[in-house]
């Protein structure tokens, strides 16, 4: 049975990487400019245009929404569990050692507060307490896998991670849903049925449960993901990356349609992708995509010492 979880894992772990390097070929992008500037569809690194935004990266690399994830995998592995603190403090060391990546405002916040390091929740409550306006940003949904592949406190797990720079509800609410599929994905190999989701948010935050219903019942066009006003919101992510679930009969079909929504289109392809990679298992993914992803042999060993971890810890409780 291991062997099937260390399947899923490894899926989840790489596709993630794989869909934020090439959705980042149409990030910000509407659906109509994504299939002008690709009108065969974007399905290799090699395509992807070099404009203003996308030439600050080469073909095959991938954002800050997978180099953060990486880094709390890491530290969570050398700690043997979540530690807030040190997490924290592996965030700021890889902030401060390089102060031009692509962090958006709230974690570029957080991350130089000179008080994040000792009480970063804290300093997460007054960041977002002062920036009111960024309450419903998504850069923190991928955590919710992270927590879902720990089959132990993964609920708690999901909580402490996204307190590290988000604390809107929204926010949680949507990584728990996310992280909810991820679980039932991995542990028992189906897909959460909409009545739980519902149910869950209901009691969490309500608002968020007319997205889950569109997602479940509605087409893609219907979940607006490249609204300029709205791409990078939590919710309409979590759409993002739920609605292939119910949509798509593939990986492959669930990355390149993500992927040409346009939108915040790294961070949907990222979590969408993860979640198929979970369901569908490593060998599902595009090889062509492991094979040009940057950084490969460094992302394919922690995802096989993240594996390790999670059954590690799953055979000692």
């Amino acid at each position: 049975m291991n062997d099937i979880y260390r399947q899923r894992l490894l899926g989840g772990f790489m596709g993630y990487a794989i869909g934020d390097a090439l959705g980042l070929g149409t990030e910000f992008m509407t659906r109509n400019e994504a299939a002008l500037r690709y009108p065969q569809g974007l399905t290799d690194y090699s395509q992807i245009i070099r404009d203003a935004h996308r030439g600050q990266w080469q073909r095959g690399d991938f954002t800050n929404d997978t180099r953060m994830l990486l880094h709390i995998a890491e530290e969570i592995i050398q700690q043997g569990h979540v530690d807030q603190q040190a997490i924290a403090s592996r965030l700021v060391a890889w902030y401060n050692d390089d102060p031009t990546t692509d962090y958006t405002p709230c974690i570029r916040w957080c991350l130089s507060d000179p008080e994040y390091v000792s009480d970063p929740v804290g300093t997460t409550r007054k960041v977002w307490s002062q920036m009111g306006h960024f309450d419903s940003t998504n850069e923190a949904l991928g955590r919710g896998i992270l927590g879902a592949t720990m089959h132990n406190n993964s609920r708690e797990n999901t909580s402490a991670l996204v307190r590290l720079t988000h604390y809107g509800t929204r926010c949680m609410c949507t990584a728990h849903i996310v992280g909810h599929i991820g679980y039932d994905l991995l542990w028992h190999g189906h897909v959460t049925p909409i009545e739980v989701l519902t149910s869950w948010a209901r009691n969490f935050d309500e608002t968020i449960v007319p997205y889950l219903y569109r997602a479940y019942e509605g087409s893609l066009a219907d979940l607006q993901l490249d609204d300029e006003e709205l791409y990078n919101d939590a919710a309409h992510s979590m759409m993002a990356a739920l609605w292939p679930l119910w949509h798509c009969n593939s990986l492959e079909e669930t990355l390149y349609t993500i992927v040409m929504a346009g939108g915040d289109a790294d961070t949907n392809a990222a979590v969408a992708t993860a979640l198929a990679g979970i369901k569908y298992g490593y060998d599902a993914l595009p090889k062509h995509l492991i094979e040009g992803l940057l950084e490969r042999e460094k992302i394919e060993d922690l995802a096989h010492r993240w594996s390790d971890f999670v059954l590690a810890d799953l055979e000692h409780h």
